[in-house]
């Protein structure tokens, strides 16, 4: 009997932790051909009222994963190996193309489109296993067109 006491309370805690942070759109891009380095998107959103900090730990298929932000200096972008993300409490933070991403390096296979890798974080110190969708680089032009124009509307809707 204790042991599932006990394993009830694990799995409580676990639960609790995870909906403290909320995941949306995540993808990575799926790799030209011949490629040996992708990129990885996610919406953040820590619903909690203590700071998150979010690192990534690795990628399942890939031998190498960083978290990198892009920097605009005189007119250049170049990008800058991050160690981790703090989302302060009741924020979102967007990983996206020019900004905060995910790279990942050497797959260990050839990737298809609509295939699921699971990225592994630690946030909180805790593991965090997120499920990630590879999207093909038309396609995620047109999710983000789309979202643009949904969020258009939406806007003009309000008033």
């Amino acid at each position: 009997m204790k042991f599932k006491v006990l394993g009830m309370s694990l799995f409580f805690s676990a639960s609790l932790f995870a909906n403290d942070l909320k995941v949306e759109n995540a993808f990575l891009v799926l790799p030209n051909k011949g490629s040996k380095v992708t990129a990885a998107y996610v919406d953040f959103k820590n619903e909690s009222n203590k700071e998150l900090q979010i690192k990534i730990s690795s990628a399942d298929g890939f031998k190498a994963v960083e978290m990198h932000e892009t920097i605009h200096e005189d007119g250049r972008a170049s990008m800058r190996r991050i160690e981790d993300l703090k989302i302060t409490a009741n924020q979102k933070q967007s990983l996206k193309p020019g900004g905060l991403h995910i790279m990942l390096f050497e797959p260990a296979k050839e990737l298809k489109e609509g295939e699921k890798l699971n990225l592994n974080f630690l946030v909180n110190a805790k593991d965090y296993k997120i499920a990630f969708v590879v999207k093909a680089r038309n396609q995620i032009v047109k999710d983000a067109s789309e979202k643009k124009s949904e969020d258009h509307h939406e806007h003009h809707g309000h008033h």
